[in-house]
Parts: structure tokens; C-alpha cells; sequence
């Protein structure tokens, strides 16, 4: 509730990218986040991330289809007593926008989605999430090998342990965006 918001917002503001620490590895349960980023977006967008039949999908059946997904996804975690948010999940789609692996990405501070020059633009849309549960997202972001690109009608949500829920908490928060263009070239254009 009102405890865990306050919290992110203290870790949020409170950290800096120089003397960010990076993990090596992620906190919290991995394997949990695919149906939290699922149930989650349907909670605050009103309709299915993947498809209608989302529900009624395995765990791994709904793993599978979250990962290859052509909506970029990718999450961070903000309750792991760490000064800065750090990346906990990816879809392949998103490692492929943000120029990278799994491996680099999951546990990386996740500031570092945003060039020095964006910092403050960025933590005010996190702020303004953790108070409402969801913002539209159009952003300029960069990847891992510093290529700067627009995001365009994104969903930017907070993660809920049980959405809809009436004891539902905040445990991180997360993006989708379909639509997304590189600055340095006219590349890739997804339309959701």
C-alpha cells in the first residue's frame, strides 16, 4: 500500500548513476514475473497483453509467449534493498531494441535505460506511475550500445503481487511498447 510506495519513492530518488552498485543477479522470484507482468498490464490496461486466451495458458505456455512476444517487455525491480532499480526481466524482443543478452541485462541498474541528459525526465515518469499504477510512455530511451531510440505509446505499470487484489503491493514496475524507432536511422516500426 501507501508503506511500499513510499519506499520505491525513497530508492527511486535516492539513488545515482555513478555510485549505483550493480547485482549480478536478479532479485525476487523470476519465474513469477512473466504471469505478474501479464496479469499486471490487464489489471491497468484493461485488456490482454498476449491474447484473450492468456488465462487459460500453462505457465509455461504463458513464459513462451511473453518471450517471444513482438510487444518489447522488460522490468525492474525496485524491493531489493538495492540504492537502484534494477532490471529483472526481458522479453527477446526487448534484449534485441536494448542492444543486448540476458545475461547483461537482468541485474543491470536500470537508469541506465536513459542518457544523462533524460535522468530527471525519466524519474518523474516513475514517480508519476508509482502514484497512479500506470503512465502512457513517449520516451526517448537508449540501448546498451548507447543507440538513443523513441518509444512511442508505451504502457509503463507498476507490478502488483496480486492485481486487483485488495491487499495488492507493489513489487516493481514494467513496459510494453509495440511501437519504437531508432533516432540514428529509420529502423524497425512495430504498430500494436
Amino acid at each position: 500500500g501507501v508503506h511500499c510506495v513510499k519506499r520505491a519513492l525513497r530508492q527511486i530518488t535516492t539513488y545515482r548513476p555513478a555510485g549505483a552498485a550493480q547485482q549480478t543477479q536478479p532479485s525476487g522470484s523470476a519465474a513469477r514475473l512473466p504471469h505478474l507482468i501479464v496479469r499486471s498490464y490487464r489489471h491497468f490496461a484493461g485488456r490482454p497483453l498476449l491474447s484473450d486466451d492468456e488465462n487459460g495458458m500453462s505457465d509455461e505456455q504463458l513464459t513462451r509467449a511473453l518471450y517471444e512476444s513482438p510487444v518489447v517487455v522488460a522490468a525492474h525491480d525496485f524491493t531489493g534493498g538495492s540504492a537502484a532499480p534494477v532490471f529483472t526481466y526481458a522479453n527477446q524482443k526487448g534484449l534485441d531494441v536494448f542492444e543486448t543478452n540476458w545475461h547483461h541485462f537482468v541485474g543491470c541498474p536500470s537508469f541506465k535505460s536513459a542518457d544523462d541528459t533524460r535522468f530527471h525526465e525519466r524519474l518523474a515518469l516513475l514517480q508519476e506511475c508509482l502514484e497512479k499504477g500506470c503512465v502512457r510512455v513517449n520516451a526517448i530511451r537508449q540501448s546498451f550500445t548507447g543507440r538513443l531510440f523513441q518509444i512511442q505509446d508505451g504502457l509503463l505499470f507498476n507490478l502488483l503481487d496480486t492485481p486487483g487484489g485488495a491487499t495488492a503491493t507493489t513489487v516493481g514496475q514494467a513496459v510494453a511498447f509495440a511501437t519504437w524507432q531508432y533516432l540514428d536511422s529509420i529502423s524497425e516500426e512495430r504498430s500494436l
